[in-house]
């Protein structure tokens, strides 16, 4: 399984929130549209400062040549072009990995109280 995370931050001003929106509704569509991507996460951040961002996401896929599909797709790059018009100078940071169920690079689970 191939993951794509990828970490969006609006511009401030008056439109920060219904841009916000905009796009969390804009990639659940391509989500659902797009057979390639085989689960989407969306995150809304709840805790605002100066490091963060305002949406994660996070995607899977088969294989890296499937994302590579996806990134080339007519609705992708409108989704792309669009953010990068509302965004910090275009800021989009990502992170891609091959993840594995039974060696993962790092894994913790707490429990209990």
């Amino acid at each position: 399984m191939y993951c794509h995370y990828a970490m969006f931050t609006l511009r401030d001003g008056p439109d920060r929130a219904a841009n916000a929106r905009k796009l969390m509704l804009w990639l659940q569509r391509l989500g659902t549209e797009i057979g390639l991507i085989q689960s989407i996460h969306i995150n809304l951040n709840a805790f605002a400062g100066p490091a963060a961002a305002d949406m994660l996401m996070m995607t899977t896929y088969a294989s890296a040549a499937d994302l590579a599909a996806v990134r080339a797709d007519p609705r992708h790059q409108a989704m792309l072009a669009w953010y990068r018009q509302v965004a910090i100078d275009g800021d989009r940071r990502e992170v891609n990995f091959l993840a594995s169920d039974s060696q993962p690079a790092f894994a913790l689970q707490r429990t209990g109280s």
